[in-house]
């Protein structure tokens, strides 16, 4: 491939923490971050953190770039790339004081982050059907996070976290013409009464779909089962930090061993669910205290066609 104006930047091989959300990317990419080469940047595709590192929000959660529709988004997903925050712009679209907060500490950030010369992280599950392009474009390494059905929605339903398929999926022809086509009969049965269940179950089955049919054509990308890395996180990031490039250390594995002990709680409430410090095999099965017993054998059995190629179990 013909790299292009847009590919020819000065970037230390980025990489991309993704997968579904709720799937331990933030808990990945805080701990990639350890070593002190990778410059954490949290979600610049998800709609609800612009203006940000992305001035103008974009139109889709989980939003598909590829070459076709490229031109709107290239510059701006370039410019966070290369940790090049967007100062004066996104300070002037912020229209609430909880926007104008965020900012003031992602701009110290960034700054701190090219005067290091660091790696662009992106920790982003919106991402995920973009990861092909970015790859492309960009060369940034992706690290596809694979969590087992009955957890993904246990934390849907926990969280009371609905999706409007009709708003996000369906608008994006690209993406429905070239990945989501088989799953469209599935995005119109939540109209009326909410069924986060059901709606998880619809969600890990288009999003996982997806990744089986990425790791069919996508070798070069990383794949991680979530339940393994929480088991053993110090051979599992060893791992990672090996295929990425990273420096492993002591201090990394103190780090990672201070945020996955067993010392540390097995949850915490919903409204601190970005709190990464848990008890990492405990955190594993936590789906079982808040799933019935009927919700854990639906999931099991609406989900099995696709978990079959992750799960033996």
């Amino acid at each position: 491939m013909r790299l292009g104006r847009h590919t020819q930047l000065s970037l230390r091989d980025p990489i991309l923490v993704t997968g579904s959300h709720r799937s331990g990317t933030t808990w990945v990419g805080r701990m990639l971050c350890a070593s002190g080469e990778a410059a954490y940047v949290h979600e610049p595709f998800c709609p609800n953190r612009s203006p940000g590192w992305i001035t103008r929000p974009l139109p889709y959660w989980y939003m598909y770039i590829s070459r076709e529709n490229e031109a709107e988004y290239l510059s701006a997903i370039e410019r966070v790339l290369r940790l090049d925050y967007p100062v004066a712009a996104s300070l002037a679209a912020s229209r609430h004081v909880k926007d104008v907060a965020r900012q003031l500490q992602e701009i110290p950030r960034s700054v701190a982050y090219r005067a290091r010369k660091l790696r662009p992280l992106l920790k982003d599950p919106f991402a995920l059907f973009s990861a092909e392009w970015l790859a492309d474009r960009f060369r940034v390494r992706p690290v596809i996070m694979i969590r087992k059905p009955v957890a993904f929605v246990s934390s849907i339903k926990r969280l009371n976290w609905g999706f409007d398929y009709e708003r996000n999926w369906l608008p994006q022809r690209g993406l429905m013409r070239d990945h989501l086509a088989a799953h469209e009969g599935s995005f119109h049965g939540y109209r009326g009464e909410i069924d986060l269940v059901g709606e998880g179950i619809v969600m890990w089955n288009v999003i996982y779909d997806f990744v089986r049919a990425l790791r069919g054509r996508r070798e070069d990308f990383l794949y991680v089962r979530y339940e393994d890395l929480a088991a053993e996180p110090m051979a599992g990031f060893e791992r990672l930090y090996a295929d990425l490039r990273l420096s492993w250390s002591e201090d990394v594995r103190a780090h990672i061993a201070g945020f996955s002990d067993s010392a540390n709680p097995k949850d915490v409430s919903a409204r601190k669910r970005r709190e990464i410090k848990r008890d990492s095999r405990a955190a594993t099965e936590t789906w079982r205290d808040r799933l019935t017993s009927d919700e854990i054998e639906r999931v099991t059995r609406e989900t099995a066609t696709v978990a079959a190629a992750f799960y033996d179990d």
